[in-house]
């Protein structure tokens, strides 16, 4: 697994099969999310994006 911190600091993470998941690891209010399925080539340029 890989994570990235983002603005505001949230985290997005990179799962075996394709899964994302961001979150705001500071905030226990707030619900992960998730994309499943991610092809494995755009998931660089989520990490790019995110920063």
């Amino acid at each position: 697994m890989s994570r990235s911190p983002t603005r505001g600091g949230w985290c997005l993470s990179a799962v075996g099969g394709g899964l994302l998941v961001w979150e705001d690891p500071d905030e226990d209010s707030v619900a992960p999310g998730e994309m499943r399925d991610v092809a494995r080539e755009e998931i660089p340029r989520l990490f790019e994006r995110g920063g």
